[in-house]
């Protein structure tokens, strides 16, 4: 299976074979020969030699390389680049976060921890979607504070739902976060407007789940299931439950 040189593990490879492929006009999908005789429930045929609709990782991060490999050629700076960029976006959100729920000092020792923090610089150059997830996440957190600032404002309450649910589509461990995130909501505005809280929590909620509806529809067309999860999401609940 072709590598092209790239620091590669498992994942990394479904990653990149699948951006690949939708750089070619392949869809989302991944090439391989190495497969069951029996198709695990995850993959499709499609058509091509070799060639399988997939559903074992969400789509955003593959689609953000592909995006990256039409413009740019698939060359190993692209991707290394590109996530050393989404650090330093990393690095400045959590300096807006610490300072909005602190103050500037915080914000700018936040961040600079954030930018020595080795786990983080080394993972970049790694084909992997905690790269964008995790700016993804903390705009997220940023929405929120400034939506809860705000009295439940819709405006952030909506980019909240709405970056929420993209972050989903990088991973789906966040898939379960909008039930704490309104429980928060529950807790902190109750006492002070119960109407507000309701609007609030429906337009949050509503944002959150439509955003997901075209990854949603596509399931539905290739696996017959209207499904918001993917079979990786599937595997990892099995696995903790049965080991």
């Amino acid at each position: 299976v072709e590598r092209s040189g790239y620091p590669l593990v498992d994942d990394s490879w479904i990653y990149y074979n699948t951006a690949k492929n939708l750089a070619e006009g392949k869809g989302y999908s991944f090439t391989t020969t190495d497969v069951p005789k029996e198709l695990p429930e995850y993959l499709k045929p499609s058509g091509m030699p070799n060639t399988y609709f997939q559903n074992f990782y969400p789509p955003l991060y593959s689609s953000f390389l592909s995006v990256l490999y039409r413009i740019f050629g698939m060359n190993i700076l692209v991707h290394a680049v590109s996530q050393i960029i989404l650090g330093t976006i990393s690095c400045y959100f959590v300096y807006v976060i610490a300072k909005e729920a602190f103050s500037v000092k915080v914000g700018l020792l936040a961040c600079f921890l954030l930018a020595i923090y080795h786990p983080l610089v080394w993972w970049t150059s790694y084909i992997r979607s905690e790269n964008l997830f995790i700016p993804l996440q903390l705009l997220t957190i940023i929405f929120l504070i400034r939506a809860i600032k705000n009295n439940l404002d819709t405006k952030n309450i909506v980019l909240s739902g709405v970056s929420l649910a993209v972050s989903c589509l990088c991973r789906t461990a966040a898939l379960y976060l909008p039930v704490f995130i309104v429980f928060f909501f529950i807790i902190t505005f109750f006492r002070k407007d119960r109407k507000r809280l309701v609007c609030g929590i429906t337009i949050f909620l509503v944002s959150f789940y439509v955003s997901l509806l075209p990854w949603a529809y596509r399931n539905y067309n290739i696996y017959n299931k209207f499904a918001i999860t993917t079979s990786d999401a599937w595997a990892t609940f099995y696995s903790c439950n049965v080991t």
